[in-house]
């Protein structure tokens, strides 16, 4: 059973701009937060691990694209 929390916040870690188009084209047409109570809050194009450190702070779920 979901709470009132609001959706779940999914951030997503890939290696380039490229990536992010792809990784963004692919997301369109999913309808996550209606059906899963997901929402997906970035797309992070980074190879630094202290940025994605950083840029993933408080997500409920990281996802890393490679």
């Amino acid at each position: 059973m979901l709470d009132n929390r609001g959706p779940i916040d999914v951030r997503i870690i890939v290696e380039g701009a490229s990536d992010v188009e792809s990784v963004s084209k692919a997301l369109q047409d999913v309808s996550l937060g209606s059906e899963y109570h997901i929402t997906i809050s970035s797309i992070i194009p980074t190879t630094s691990l202290e940025i994605a450190k950083r840029a993933v702070e408080g997500a409920d779920i990281v996802l890393i694209a490679t």
